[in-house]
């Protein structure tokens, strides 16, 4: 694209150097007999660019966006310059056409002086005979003069006089008369404003991404790439364009867009000054016509409006729908808008992993709700390779190691996951959720070897009550200790939660367990604390996930330099929404520093959306949601069906999203490196359990709980009695430990056992898409 604007450049600069060439020798050359071939050449070639500037000019003009791009950006001036300089030779190579019916200069300007010599006596020894002018000469004349028609002499020579005045009227008086210039002044005013719309977007497809926060730029980035895969010629006059709404500053949203694209990409995007939650504005966006909708709101940090930044998003949703139910009369479930919404708050977001959206909404609208916060844990912690290689050499480079190391945990190593999460701030606590979903190993289940989450945070006293609140039926099977540090310095211990009462479900069965610090990571016997834990088995991650980017830098800056020179201790995370200068200064190639080896940041927004927008987690999902689907219809009983029916239709996506984002990580566990690896039946029966567990965190963290002795007992007489428990009462009765799931549910193993024979032939699918876009 750079190549291409390059070469536009160097392209306006041949044309000034022909049309000025053009002009010269036709004005001082052109009774030169050795120059008249030259003078006519340049005036012909100089024509058929000024042909090619008009074309140009008719194409950018029905490409308004493009066009005002032009005028905004001063490159409009040096194309209309370069217009005019040509527009004279375009003119007379016309004109020298023998379908012109003009056959000598005298029909355009006729003058006694330049076509008889008089007789002026003595005088005619001293003045010399007028040359007589060429065409392009008596064309330039009308062109920069247009009052001299009537120095015509024929009937075509006024006509073509006449055509030439006018023209020049418009291309070199008109450009600089004040009402022109004018135009330019309020169009572009009116343009940085954003108040500039375009009424083509009604017939054209194109994207619409509403708001202005700082994810903007990696979302259009994202969306850029997906629109320039397409390489050919043509293709560039029928690419959609871009379209941004937002209630800030547009000049200013403006200026941070266009820093990181190029020009070519600039032209692609327009922005419109509007607010997502009125109607009149919404309808200009022309969202029967869009492709996608992203729906993100504005910039949290300075807006105090944005404090109902969710609720905001939703009435815009509302709105979307309204407008396309007035636009469109034919449903097709297959066709429906595509409807990204970001949701900044988790417990909002949370919602929408459980229950199905109006259906009112869900007849028009593909809706797909997003949180920053989830997509950050996921960008880190979900790695997508399985050669141990390929991750280490990665993490060399500013990559992230997967929770577990980049050889996995297997059924009969020793090794275990610690993951420190310092700050339980949204982002901490997301990266704790996430990493519950995912940190599952097969030693569990051969030596009861658990995964281990600590917060450490200076609020973790108060936090830790809102946290378990939210999930009670996971705390209530988990095993959860809490501590703080007394006035000596010391990390003291409250006696520990222990699940009792629970033999039914098969007793202690969640392979996760947590622990609360309240204290700061600052605390002498804190950082004692983690040393302590950096024994040979475990594979710790520290995550520093404090709001304020200073005080993360700080934390992990001052971390005790035993903590990063640890062999136990695979990297330190460092949350950053807005900038990673600092850590990729420390950790840039050829530092000695002890940083540099496991230092890392993440949590960049403009960085979130840079891979493909539909992840590869999200296609996963889809092909196990399908194999989910053909069990559930081809290999289970009728009366075991009933039980799954309270769950709805968006809880049971997010159940397979959370099961796709696991295939690296189980595959890791039973040393599937790549394609070619053998993937046996005691693979797939280790995997099963792993699943098993792994579905259960999944299930409590969407607030599903297990089903009490008594419930489980009616069960067992009655499974139709199932389907109304768990409808009214959020229970699964497949909530318990892999051994007793196989006494009162047997036929639900099916479902681990196919879910997990298909991970081989995902990842396969999923490794030759990559490389046919590749190729």
């Amino acid at each position: 694209m750079d190549m291409c604007v390059r070469l536009r450049n160097t392209i306006d600069g041949l044309v000034l150097f022909v049309g000025g060439g053009a002009l010269l020798s036709n004005l001082y050359l052109p009774y030169i007999d050795c120059y008249k071939c030259l003078s006519d050449a340049l005036c012909i070639v100089a024509g058929m660019l000024g042909w090619g500037y008009i074309f140009y000019a008719i194409v950018l003009w029905c490409q308004r966006p493009r066009f005002d791009w032009h005028l905004i950006n001063g490159h409009f001036l040096r194309k209309v310059c370069c217009l005019v300089l040509l527009m004279p030779s375009l003119l007379a190579s016309m004109v020298m056409c023998r379908r012109s019916n003009i056959s000598t200069p005298k029909e355009l300007v006729y003058e006694d002086a330049l076509y008889e010599e008089k007789d002026r006596g003595v005088a005619c020894c001293v003045e010399r005979k007028q040359i007589n002018p060429n065409i392009y000469w008596s064309t330039y004349y009308h062109f920069i003069d247009p009052g001299n028609q009537h120095m015509t002499t024929t009937k075509g020579g006024r006509n073509w006089a006449s055509i030439i005045s006018i023209l020049g009227v418009f291309l070199l008086n008109g450009l600089l008369v004040s009402s022109i210039i004018g135009y330019i002044d309020r169009r572009k005013e009116k343009w940085q404003k954003g108040e500039v719309k375009y009424r083509f977007l009604k017939r054209y497809s194109h994207y619409v991404v509403i708001g202005g926060n700082d994810m903007v730029g990696g979302i259009v980035r994202q969306l850029l790439a997906k629109i320039y895969e397409d390489k050919c010629f043509w293709a560039r006059f029928s690419r959609p364009y871009i379209l941004i709404q937002t209630s800030r500053d547009v000049e200013a949203c403006r200026r941070e867009l266009f820093s990181i694209l190029s020009e070519e990409e600039q032209k692609r995007i327009i922005i419109y000054y509007g607010s997502r939650t009125s109607e009149k504005d919404i309808k200009e966006l022309c969202i029967e016509k869009a492709e996608e909708v992203y729906i993100l709101g504005e910039e949290t940090r300075t807006d105090d409006i944005e404090s109902y930044h969710d609720t905001m998003n939703m009435e815009c949703l509302n709105l979307i729908r309204d407008y396309i139910a007035q636009t469109t009369s034919v449903l097709n479930k297959e066709n429906r808008l595509v409807c990204r919404v970001m949701f900044e708050y988790q417990t909002t977001f949370s919602v929408f992993q459980f229950y199905d959206i109006d259906k009112e909404v869900e007849a028009y609208i593909d809706f797909r709700p997003f949180n920053y916060y989830e997509l950050c844990a996921q960008k880190v912690l979900v790695n997508k390779e399985l050669d141990p290689k390929v991750l280490i050499n990665a993490a060399e480079v500013g990559g992230y190691l997967p929770l577990e190391g980049p050889d996995g945990i297997k059924k009969d190593d020793n090794n275990y996951v610690h993951l420190f999460i310092v700050g339980m701030s949204r982002m901490g606590i997301a990266m704790g959720i996430e990493a519950a979903h995912l940190a599952h190993y097969p030693n569990y289940e051969t030596k009861g070897i658990r995964t281990k989450i600590t917060f450490i945070d200076k609020n973790a006293a108060e936090e830790k009550d809102y946290f378990m609140g939210r999930f009670k039926e996971l705390f209530a099977l988990s095993h959860w200790r809490y501590g703080d540090v007394d006035d000596k310095g010391a990390l003291m211990w409250r006696e520990p939660h222990i699940p009792l009462g629970f033999d039914y479900l098969g007793g202690d069965f969640l392979d996760i367990e947590w622990e609360f610090v309240n204290s700061g990571i600052e605390q002498t016997a804190i950082q004692d604390y983690i040393l302590a834990s950096a024994n040979p088995l475990a594979r710790i991650t520290i995550a520093v996930c404090l709001p304020e980017s200073n005080r993360s830098h700080a934390a992990a800056l001052y971390l005790n330099k035993k903590i990063y020179e640890s062999d136990s201790v695979l990297q330190v995370l460092v949350y950053n929404r807005y900038g990673d200068s600092i850590v990729n200064s420390l950790t840039r190639s050829g530092n000695v520093h002890p940083y540099c080896a496991r230092l890392k940041s993440f949590g960049l927004s403009r960085t979130i959306f840079e891979k493909d927008i539909l992840t590869p987690s999200e296609k996963i999902g889809k092909e196990i949601n399908n194999v989910y689907n053909n069990i559930k219809i081809e290999k289970l009983y009728a009366p075991t069906k009933a039980k799954y029916k309270g769950k709805s239709t968006v809880a049971n996506n997010w159940s397979s999203l959370y099961c796709g984002n696991m295939l690296w990580t189980k595959l890791r566990c039973v040393g599937y490196v790549s394609s070619e690896s053998i993937f046996t039946d005691g693979m797939v029966e280790v995997l099963a359990d792993v699943e098993h567990n792994r579905w259960n965190i999944e299930e409590l963290l969407m607030n599903f709980r297990p089903l009490t002795s008594e419930e489980q007992e009616k069960e067992q007489k009655d499974r139709n009695l199932n389907k109304e428990i768990l409808k009214g009462e959020m229970a699964h009765v497949d909530i318990c430990s892999n051994k007793k799931l196989l006494e009162i549910d047997s036929d639900s193993r099916k479902y681990d056992i196919e879910l997990t024979k298909c991970l081989p032939a995902i990842y396969a699918n999923l490794r030759n898409k990559a490389n046919s876009r590749i190729s």
